[in-house]
């Protein structure tokens, strides 16, 4: 829900307008209680992680006495989600709605305008219990904008700002606004998300339902369940430890139900939805007495170096009948006869430790192969045998009960052969076998081999978040202190503009006066005293207009001098923001190479493959027992 596979943020929409109130609590507490259990999981940042916006909290969050499912994990999160780097956005048209709790636990607010007093009254309590410990928080101030305040004004106070409320003008939504949706609309704008969604589950081999109804000549896609109501008989890891002396002729296994009796245990417990989904046919499994092509009644014998393991069957005959019947599109009607049918291969299977301390690591993998025909001589190609790896657990030295066997090829019967191949198996696995973890090395940071893809990627984007916002900060301190001296000579030369203008206002009057006075002094002749001092006020008036010229021209050069800096400071603001995008995309190969000490050879020998040979109308068939 919060990452693509490449990291990026998803945008995860949960429509729930067609449910009634009953449903939507259901599903609102329970993606609330999911959200915290992943959040707490995550360690602590000052980065922003995720956001989880709720349109329209009417009723998931109201004022006591009322107490619906989901106010306390909304609550909760109101209180600690911030530390985890999760945010809230909870839109409301009516305060009044809310309780006051979550109110208080707010940081930002954005508040439009109201129309009724209990709204106004709500959401003054609420600034009230902010302004206990901001003291710089003018509540009058705040309750006349409130009342002034226009539409599509709203009015924002940050806990963090110390500047006070401030107004906010939004912007026209410029997206095609369409309202509730209807259920049937709902399923056309999701139905190439679910094709995308169907598609990745066909391709990861879950089968694609097709309903109910499927008749004869048609696919179907019902998926085969493990054997219901039992397990094939699992020898115990003491029994196996170590191969037996004489393979060809093991001890006597643990008592087991017999493969007939397990099997008929399964199909009694078939449900009921595979029986409507087939055609009607008797589900007794009746075994056949002919002889079989390519196979004998009794298994061969091998050296006592060689060992062999017989792989449980993991479905029934019921059921493998089932999967031919959907890849072949044809549908058997009758009882069929069946017997368990075993094909030898040579199973090779190891476990490869990959350890490495400067990445932490401490990892397992496994690798499995099976060669179905196997020559005395020639070389191996292991690549291409490459077989989903099995628990050795669960394979047994002795057949899982009445059965026929395959012929051995040359090869798997040679035991020198047979030891020479084990060794070349560990020394390919030593020799290929690399483990590529996803690395950044500029936040040091390493992939988990077993995490899902899109987790590495999440982790380089929040790492390289908070550097980012570290650096930002940082950066923005460096650059706030230029700013308050720049600020701080402006206001200083502001003062010294402002003295200056009224020093040459009183000039002019002075000079006025003077003028006035120089004619009536000119009629009384008392000339030399009033031309001195009328030069004397017009020099001093100049020389202040020079002054003032001088300090608008300082005043113009701080000012340029500030958006100058204010623009170098946007432009290393998003050097920064790219330096850390390019971080965060940085994804290097990290090769872990294992020691040989650290390959360990579980498996092999001789593996006994399950099949079911089967008598279908007739027809003989060989079906895939183990998946």
């Amino acid at each position: 829900l919060l990452y693509q596979p490449n990291g990026r943020a998803h945008v995860s929409i949960f429509y729930i307008a067609h449910l009634n109130e009953a449903e939507r609590q259901f599903i609102i507490t329970l993606l609330l209680e999911n959200l915290q259990g992943w959040m707490r999981q995550q360690s602590g940042t000052t980065s922003l992680r995720a956001v989880l916006y709720i349109d329209e909290m009417f009723g998931y969050f109201p004022p006591y006495p009322l107490n619906p499912p989901t106010k306390d994990p909304i609550l909760r999160l109101l209180k600690q989600a911030r530390a985890f780097g999760l945010g809230l956005i909870l839109a409301t048209q009516n305060p009044g709605d809310l309780d006051y709790k979550g109110l208080s636990n707010a940081g930002t607010w954005f508040i439009g305008r109201l129309q009724s007093a209990n709204d106004k009254a709500r959401v003054m309590a609420g600034l009230e219990s902010l302004a206990t410990a901001d003291n710089s928080l003018d509540l009058k101030a705040v309750e006349r904008l409130i009342s002034d305040i226009e539409p599509r004004v709203f009015l924002m106070h940050n806990v963090h700002d110390n500047g006070g409320p401030t107004l906010v003008h939004s912007r026209w939504a410029m997206s095609y606004l369409r309202g509730p949706l209807t259920r049937q609309q709902v399923s056309l704008l999701m139905a190439t998300q679910k094709a995308e969604l169907l598609a990745k589950a066909v391709a990861q081999g879950y089968p694609a339902s097709t309903g109910a109804g499927v008749g004869a000549g048609q696919a179907r896609s019902l998926p085969l369940p493990p054997m219901a109501g039992t397990q094939a008989p699992v020898a115990t890891a003491s029994a196996f430890a170590a191969p037996p002396s004489l393979p060809g002729m093991p001890s006597a296994p643990p008592e087991y139900p017999s493969q007939q009796a397990a099997m008929e245990a399964a199909n009694t417990q078939v449900t009921q939805a595979y029986s409507q989904a087939l055609p009607p046919q008797s589900s007794t499994v009746l075994r056949t007495t002919q002889a079989v092509p390519g196979f004998n009644p009794s298994a061969p014998a091998l050296p006592s170096a060689v060992s062999q393991y017989f792989l449980p069957a993991s479905v029934t005959p019921q059921q493998a009948i089932q999967y031919y019947e959907q890849q072949t599109r044809i549908a058997f009607t009758g009882a069929p006869q069946t017997t368990l049918a075993y094909k030898p291969v040579l199973l090779g299977q190891a476990s490869v430790r990959f350890q490495d301390r400067k990445t932490q690591l401490y990892i397992t993998r496994e690798y499995a192969f099976q060669i179905p025909t196997l020559e005395r001589t020639g070389m191996v190609r292991w690549e291409d045998f490459k077989a989903t790896p099995v628990d050795p657990r669960k394979v047994s030295g002795a057949a899982f009960g009445d059965a026929i066997f395959g012929e051995l090829s040359s090869g798997l019967s040679d035991a020198k052969r047979m030891t020479a191949l084990k060794g070349e198996m560990t020394d390919m696995l030593f020799n290929t076998e690399r483990l590529q973890i996803p690395f950044n090395a500029t936040l040091s940071l390493y992939g988990d081999p077993n995490a899902q893809e899109s987790e590495f990627p999440a982790r380089l984007q929040q790492a390289a978040r908070e550097q980012r916002d570290q650096e930002a900060d940082a950066l923005a301190a460096k650059y706030q202190k230029q700013f308050d001296s720049i600020d701080e000579k402006m206001r200083r030369e502001e003062m010294q503009l402002n003295a200056q203008k009224r020093q040459l206002a009183d000039l002019k009057r002075e000079e006025l006066f003077t003028r006035g006075e120089s004619l009536l002094s000119l009629f009384k002749g008392r000339t030399s005293f009033t031309l001195s001092r009328s030069s004397r006020v017009s020099r001093y008036k100049n020389q202040a207009g020079a002054h003032l010229s001088a300090s608008e021209q300082t005043l113009a050069d701080l000012e340029d001098k500030s958006q100058a800096l204010q623009e170098q400071f946007q432009k290393d603001a998003q050097a920064v923001t790219d330096k850390w995008a390019k971080v965060a995309t940085d994804v290097q190969a990290y090769t872990v190479t294992p020691y040989k000490k650290d390959i360990q050879v579980e498996l092999f020998g001789v593996g006994w493959i399950p099949y079911y040979y089967a008598l279908i109308n007739g027809q003989p068939l060989l079906l895939q027992g183990f998946y």
